[in-house]
């Protein structure tokens, strides 16, 4: 994630290019919400109490 950052902040920020700004965002929500859903299921196949 530093690299994708510094990636936004030099290419997309400082260049005045919003369209490398908005796709960043967008990877980066894919790739949060990729890792929570792995998470979630993890927590689901651990989770001992009673159903």
């Amino acid at each position: 994630m530093k690299y994708l950052s510094f990636h936004v902040i030099t290419h997309g920020y400082q260049r005045f290019n919003d369209e490398i700004v908005w796709i960043c965002v967008a990877l980066t929500k894919v790739i949060v919400q990729l890792i929570q859903e792995i998470g979630m299921r993890i927590a689901r196949r651990t989770d001992k109490r009673a159903a």
